[in-house]
Parts: C-alpha cells; structure tokens; sequence
C-alpha cells in the first residue's frame, strides 16, 4: 500500500498516511506488551514502520479504548484482540518509542469503566513526547444524539462523527454530510481539530469493489469526493492501492485517479 501510494501520484498530491486498521493484535505478553499477529506482519510493526517512512509516509495504528478491540469481540473466527483499557501508559510507550507510530486511532467498541479511557489515551500520548495524531470513534458527536457524548479538540485530534459509512449510497453519505455540519460540529473544528465523517467510497473500497451492487459510478465519487473536500475533516480512502490490483475492480482506475489527485478540489480542503 505505501509503495501504491507513492507510485500512483497520491502521495504527491498530498496524502501521506498509511494506517492500519483492526486485526493486527493477537494478545498481551507476561508484561502486557501488545503483540502483533506474525502471519499478518512477519518482520513486525517496527520494520513495517520504517518501510513506511523511508517513503515519506506516516505510520498509523489501531487499538480500542474497552478491553477488546471490535474485531474481538466478533462472534466468529477471531482471537481475543486486545484493547488498550488499562493498558494505555504501556501502549502509547511501544507506539510512540519502539514503532515510531505516528498517528492512534481508538475506536470506541467495549467498555473501560475505571476511568475515561481516551483521556487516558491522550494524556499517555502526550507523556511520550512524540508527536502522534490521536483519533476517536465518537459517532455521537452531535446534537441529535440521546445522550451527547462528545469529543472534541481537547480530547482528540480527530473523532467521528457518525456511525460506519456501511454503504457508497447518496442517502448514507448525504447523512454523513448533514451529521459533520451541524452547528455543534462547526464550532468544535479548528486547528489541530477535525470532525471525522467517515472515509470516502471513492476507489472502489473492500466493501463495494467496481461495477457491485453498492458501488458508486464515476460521477458519484467525483461528487462525494468534492463535497468532503468542502468539510474541515480528512480525506481517507479505503481502497486496494496495489499496482497488481489496478484495474480488477479492487484498485484505482484512472478516472478515480484523477478524481483522486484534483489539486484544485484537494486545495478547497487545505
């Protein structure tokens, strides 16, 4: 993926994250040290990390703020993974010291309940004096919510601001929009500070590959990708950026590539 990034012009024009998502962690050692699963990641999160940056990429982990990660506590076919309650002040350590993370999502699936634990997170974080991006899976994040719970710059740099985008249709983005528009979210965003609506169906991402049911055409992604452009939030993408993948219906097209790589729409974001 960080070799596609680079390779496909998306890094010159502007992305440069490259952040893995759940299904990495596999247990705790004897000392509560995180391990990654070695099938997925045989040279471990280190040499994944400085692979990355010798691209000049930035690395990004995942973790969960209850005891399990969500992928943990999936019904069927999954480890234990674990979350990082009660273990922030050690995670953020390996993140920060030992894989030179850059970036910290924490999601919001289980429960932590001897403290808050994305203040815990945070304030681990900021202990190590490394900068990292810490983002949080807040999906009630706004008015409308019973009860509000919100997160906001003073907790995270970035937190969501609805639930999953579970399809590529226009209600289900339009819902997303009206949700990271509201006046509460417009008075929370500013610098270092960025409601988070979910990534882009823009590149044909895993859960609707090219010409599915689902799947957006050209013209729906060029509007979905303008208007999160317009939003104070990230532009992640959620596709295959393998050159091998290119044109099977996993991988960038061109004309997604230049949806993608339109300077004068990224420009609007910045």
């Amino acid at each position: 993926m960080a070799d596609g990034m680079v390779s496909s012009g998306l890094h010159a024009a502007g992305y440069e994250h490259i952040w893995i998502d759940d299904g990495w962690a596999v247990g705790r050692d004897s000392k509560g040290h995180v391990l990654v699963e070695a099938s997925l990641f045989p040279s471990g999160m280190r040499a994944l990390s400085d692979y990355i940056h010798a691209r000049g990429l930035k690395f990004g982990i995942y973790t969960s703020k209850g005891p399990l990660t969500c992928l943990g506590y999936a019904p069927k076919g999954q480890p234990k993974r674990p979350g990082s309650c009660g273990f922030e002040t050690i995670d953020a350590e390996v993140y920060a010291h030992e894989w030179q993370v850059d970036q910290v999502k924490d999601d919001g699936c289980g429960q932590c309940p001897q403290h808050d634990p994305w203040v815990a997170m945070r304030d681990a974080l900021n202990k190590t004096g490394r900068p990292i991006l810490f983002a949080v899976h807040a999906g009630n994040c706004n008015e409308w919510s019973t009860p509000v719970r919100c997160v906001n710059g003073s907790v995270a740099n970035m937190w969501r601001t609805g639930g999953d985008l579970s399809s590529g249709t226009y209600s289900m983005w339009t819902n997303r929009l009206d949700l990271a528009t509201t006046p509460m979210q417009a008075a929370l965003a500013g610098p270092g500070a960025f409601p988070n609506p979910d990534f882009l169906e823009v590149g044909y991402s895993p859960r609707f590959h090219k010409g599915q049911p689902g799947s957006m055409d050209v013209r729906e992604q060029r509007a979905m990708f303008t208007m999160w452009a317009a939003l104070p939030g990230p532009l992640i993408l959620s596709a295959d950026l393998r050159a091998s993948s290119m044109n099977t219906g996993r991988g960038l097209d061109a004309d997604v590539l230049q949806i993608l790589t339109n300077k004068e729409v990224i420009a609007v974001r910045c």
